[in-house]
């Protein structure tokens, strides 16, 4: 009997403990969602608009890309 009563609380403390550590995740998105959000952001600033993968070198990052645009600001 004693073993059945340990037993339970055990799980209930699991049970706790679990819901508890799932609470305190405020986060609320992954590393690599907050990255990409990051690097989106990074060039809000330039006129430019590199796309793809080629062989014209972005103003931007440097990186080779497919074609690169440049935006009307109004």
């Amino acid at each position: 009997m004693i073993k059945k009563i340990l037993l339970f609380i055990g799980l209930v403390l699991g049970v706790i403990i679990i819901t508890l550590n799932r609470a305190n995740d405020t986060s609320g998105m992954s590393s690599l969602a907050l990255e990409n959000i990051e690097a989106l952001a990074q060039d809000e600033g330039s006129q430019f608009i590199c796309f793809g993968e080629g062989c014209v070198t972005c103003p931007i990052s440097s990186v080779k890309v497919l074609w690169v645009g440049q935006r009307s600001i109004p």
